[in-house]
């Protein structure tokens, strides 16, 4: 016997759930893709690694300065819950953690690199890191 009315519509509840993303899910995802590399390859030197990490993600082009953040997944997530500090309309994070700082100073796409371990503020939504704001020190 076949399901039908009511049993068919939860099933299309229960499927419309599991399968919907937020929004906050895509811009966090966005924002690994222009800010996070973890682990970071311990090979290259800093201005191979910006070249390579920002022409293989096709980011960068057109700034002046690109941060890319050598972070787990979790340790981002708490930056905007536990182990992040609040600011207005930011957060903070109170445990320096390791980036990259690429930069591009002629706009020649001759991108040149500085690891860093520091601070820096970034934008939340429901929880997740969504746009990287500012190095701090």
């Amino acid at each position: 016997m076949a399901a039908k009315g009511p049993c068919l519509l939860w099933l299309f509840l229960l499927f419309t759930c599991m399968t919907v993303r937020t929004e906050a899910d895509h811009d966090f995802e966005y924002f690994q893709k222009h800010h996070v590399d973890f682990p970071k390859p311990g090979t290259w030197n800093d201005d191979v690694y910006c070249r390579m990490i920002l022409y293989k993600r096709c980011i960068g082009f057109g700034l002046e300065w690109t941060y890319i953040i050598h972070a787990t997944e979790e340790q981002l997530k708490a930056i905007c819950t536990v182990d992040g500090k609040r600011l207005t309309g930011a957060y903070r994070n109170l445990t320096p953690l390791p980036l990259a700082s690429c930069y591009d100073t002629n706009n020649d796409y001759a991108f040149h690199g500085e690891s860093l371990t520091g601070i820096f503020e970034v934008q939340c939504k429901d929880g997740l890191p969504v746009t990287f704001l500012k190095f701090i020190k």
